[in-house]
């Protein structure tokens, strides 16, 4: 079973989103993946539309929401997207590729795709 999973640099639930929200007015923390799949008002149509598309949907999770294995792997380096296969990791797309998406829905397809296609396992 193939899943893709897009770890967020944020912690999840009221709590860790009300600090992300605080962080970022603040200027002391930033996600890219977040600026990618929402808007100010929440997800964005774009960001569904898109993941409706794929085969493996990718998968949102915080940082809070990890299991310890996918924890282990992705320490130090989210925002990120991860492919996981038969009990391993393999990294999709990193922090500076997330951020060269610049916030675009589009942009990111187009990253992810190449990054599934150029994939050996």
């Amino acid at each position: 079973m193939i899943r893709i999973y897009g770890v967020y640099n944020a912690d999840g639930g009221p709590i860790g989103e009300l600090f992300y929200l605080f962080g970022k007015l603040l200027g002391r923390t930033h996600c890219d993946l977040c600026d990618i799949t929402h808007s100010t008002f929440g997800e964005k149509k774009s960001w569904r539309a898109m993941n409706s598309r794929f085969q493996f949907p990718v998968e949102l999770v915080h940082l809070n929401q990890l299991d310890l294995k996918l924890n282990s792997f992705t320490q130090g380096i989210t925002p990120c997207v991860v492919l996981e296969k038969e009990d391993k990791y393999w990294l999709l797309i990193d922090s500076e590729r997330l951020k060269s998406c610049g916030g675009k829905v589009s942009e990111f397809e187009k990253i992810l795709v190449e990054a599934i296609d150029n994939l050996s396992f």
